[in-house]
């Protein structure tokens, strides 16, 4: 599959400017759909994000056979030429094999429904017109299965395939969204689109209607865009406190050494009483065993007051740093028994090293073979650390030398 894909003028991408897709869920009136994509547009010049507009023609998969389901063909043609005189590039839906060809003259990308998404002689048809193609991965298909569909359109001869993201059924009447699963479809290459309001849907919720949870769009969008904040900063800046600090400090030379970002590190005490150049470019991480450390906390809200996105490392996710970031990685460590942080710190330095390495991947400043290189050498660290463990005895007679002495140097 490609890993990009041309519209016009648009290039669409994981790794390209968002592009955004929206509009009307049908066609209503001529004019009501000019309205809505007039103003889409208008908005969307203003923050510089590629717009597509979608409408659907025909909701053949209603709730109820008393529910609205469009204009029909002839009708819905008439306004998306109207659309296309517009010079507005257009997304729709197919259904039946007999729409493909009628749809393809007017449509940039054609769309293939969710339960449709594994009908071979309609992808076959929508392949044949050599458009790109959205296809919605099935609620009911696991992000694995995905590599299905993007087969059976190679054997079809059409690569520009994207897969639309929109929830897996978890139980009766929700849908929830699997992050490791957009992960997981990304390693297949091909664009991922991710369509934010159905799968904040409630099928049947209402009976013969589907509910849904509109207060929780924005939230969903931002966790699946957080894959894509690396490649849009120029700076990183470290911020922790006591052995948080510390791993600040080795993770600096990984981001060095990984991408070609500067990369700063600051202890949290010192932060807010600084008249700091906070810039919107960069991306701030804070690192907090407990995700309660005083310091760090004040820091992130100075920088959540500025607009700052922020991205906390702590070890208990409901904690008050993890509530008020933008993006939280837990490191899953487990309580600290001891005074000094063990388990804590050396689970940050691992989250901090994989996140170096992600990034640095992301913005194409690692290549493939080094990346994979670098995670299969983390994969070996468990032998490596029993080798550690069972070198105890040594450890001890090394520590009766050191006992009695004042100060110790470490080269």
């Amino acid at each position: 599959m490609k890993e990009s894909i041309q519209v016009s003028d648009i290039e669409i991408g994981n790794k390209k400017k968002l592009t955004v897709v929206a509009g009307l869920n049908i066609l209503e009136t001529e004019v009501q759909t000019l309205t809505v994509a007039k103003h889409l547009e208008k908005i969307l010049s203003k923050t510089g994000n590629p717009f597509i507009f979608k409408a659907s023609f025909d909701k053949a998969n209603r709730s109820s056979v008393d529910s609205y389901r469009g204009l029909g063909m002839d009708k819905s043609l008439s306004i998306f030429k109207t659309l296309k005189e517009e010079k507005l590039n257009l997304i729709t839906d197919v259904h039946e094999i007999d729409q493909v060809e009628k749809i393809s003259q007017v449509a940039d990308i054609i769309q293939i429904p969710a339960f449709l998404c594994r009908q071979t002689d309609l992808i076959k048809a929508a392949c044949e017109t050599n458009k790109p193609l959205n296809i919605k991965k099935g609620q009911f298909l696991s992000p694995e299965q995905v590599e299905n569909i993007f087969k059976k359109c190679s054997n079809f001869n059409n690569e520009n395939i994207m897969i639309c993201e929109r929830g897996t059924s978890f139980g009766y009447n929700n849908l929830i969204v699997d992050m490791l699963g957009v992960s997981k479809m990304k390693e297949f290459g091909a664009p991922i689109i991710f369509d934010v309001t159905h799968s904040l849907q409630l099928p049947g919720n209402r009976g013969t209607s589907a509910g849904g949870r509109a207060s929780q769009a924005l939230d969903l969008a931002s966790r699946v865009l957080a894959n894509n904040a690396p490649k849009n900063i120029d700076k990183i800046v470290l911020v922790g406190c006591g052995t948080a600090y510390h791993s600040c400090l080795v993770a600096k030379y990984w981001l060095e050494d990984f991408t070609s970002l500067q990369v700063e590190t600051d202890i949290a005490s010192e932060f807010r009483y600084r008249n700091l150049r906070l810039s919107k470019n960069s991306l701030y991480l804070f690192v907090s065993q407990s995700g309660e450390t005083a310091d760090t906390a004040a820091a992130l809200d100075l920088c959540k007051k500025k607009g700052i996105k922020t991205c906390s490392i702590v070890n208990v996710v409901e904690s008050s740093i993890a509530r008020n970031s933008d993006w939280v990685l837990p490191i899953h460590a487990g309580p600290e028994i001891g005074v000094a942080s063990t388990k804590a710190f050396i689970g940050q330095m691992l989250l901090l090293y994989m996140l170096s390495l992600k990034i640095g991947r992301t913005r194409d400043d690692i290549n493939k073979k080094d990346y994979q290189e670098k995670i299969k050498s983390l994969k070996k660290l468990p032998n490596t650390l029993d080798l550690c463990l069972k070198t105890e005895e040594k450890i001890e007679l090394v520590a009766k030398d050191f006992l009695d002495s004042k100060g110790s140097m470490f080269l």
